[in-house]
Parts: structure tokens; C-alpha cells; sequence
């Protein structure tokens, strides 16, 4: 019956978001000497540099992408799978394998 009720229990793990990669030949490029700036760079810092020239890291730093989500759920049984996988919290975590890093070449 559709007014029928079933508890499903769930946990959800996640992982913090995984930073860009900095990339010193970018930087190099662009006449960034070696250094503490670099480091400032890779934590998301905009840097002024003796010349006046202001770098701001999205130059040398690429994109960073979510962390990881592993669920665990609990279904009496596969009768409910449909209306789980159409859940909000739960579509919202489903991607397209083809942006998935390994499918990009990342």
C-alpha cells in the first residue's frame, strides 16, 4: 500500500573537501620566487609581490573537488530502493561517473 511506512536506518561519512594541487611550474611562470609565498598560494592567500604584481592563488593552484561520502543503509527490503534512491540527500551525493577524477584523467 503507498501509505505504508518503513524505517530505514542510514549513516553517512564524509571526508573534508580535497584541496587543489599547487603547481609550481605555473608559478615559476609567472616569476613567483620559491618560498613561504608558495605557501600562502596553496592556502587559497592572494600574494603582492615586490614588483606590485598581486598573484591570487586560483593562478597556480588547480580547482579542488568534494571528499569522499560512503552511506551505509539499512532496507527491509528492495521494494523501497526506488523511492530511497529518489530521497534529496541521497540524489544530491549521486554524480555522473564521467566527472568523477580517474574518468577527467586527474
Amino acid at each position: 500500500p503507498a501509505d505504508r511506512t518503513v524505517e530505514i536506518l542510514s549513516y553517512m561519512f564524509t571526508t573534508d573537501r580535497i584541496p587543489g594541487k599547487f603547481d609550481p611550474a605555473a608559478a615559476r611562470a609567472l616569476g613567483i620566487p620559491p618560498g613561504p609565498v608558495y605557501k600562502k598560494l596553496k592556502n587559497g592567500q592572494s600574494v603582492t609581490l615586490p614588483d606590485g604584481r598581486t598573484i591570487h592563488s586560483r593562478q597556480v593552484v588547480a580547482p579542488g573537488h568534494a571528499g569522499a561520502v560512503v552511506a551505509v543503509l539499512f532496507c527491509p527490503s528492495l521494494d523501497v530502493l526506488p523511492q530511497l534512491a529518489a530521497f534529496p540527500p541521497l540524489a544530491a551525493l549521486r554524480r555522473d561517473p564521467a566527472a568523477a577524477p580517474e574518468a577527467r584523467g586527474d
